[in-house]
């Protein structure tokens, strides 16, 4: 994750550490990072991680520079969710119930 950090601010470690202790929130928001990283075993997301906490460092005040996420409902979210999950259970050949609930 700290690799992918490094990458995106442009820091060499000395300057990420330097980063890193700049303030009790830089703290706080490294510490956050590091347990998603250390809580997930999916690389991409680890990745997403370091890319996130870069955003964060170099960051002007407490305002992270990232596009905010769809605002969606938690309907809109469910139902995204849902199509997703009939979209790899089909493509697995996993056989899905009716909408009826009759299988």
């Amino acid at each position: 994750m700290l690799a992918a950090t490094v990458e995106a601010t442009g820091q060499d470690p000395e300057g990420l550490a330097e980063l890193i202790g700049k303030s009790e929130h830089t703290r706080l928001l490294t510490a956050t990072a590091m347990v998603g990283a250390a809580s997930t075993a999916w690389p991409p997301k680890v990745y997403a991680l370091g890319r996130a906490l870069a955003d964060g460092l170099i960051a002007d005040g407490d305002q992270i520079n990232i596009a905010p996420p769809p605002s969606w409902s938690p309907t809109e979210l469910g139902e995204r969710a849902l199509e997703y999950y009939h979209l790899a259970a089909g493509d697995l050949g996993v056989p899905q119930a009716s909408a009826s609930g009759g299988g």
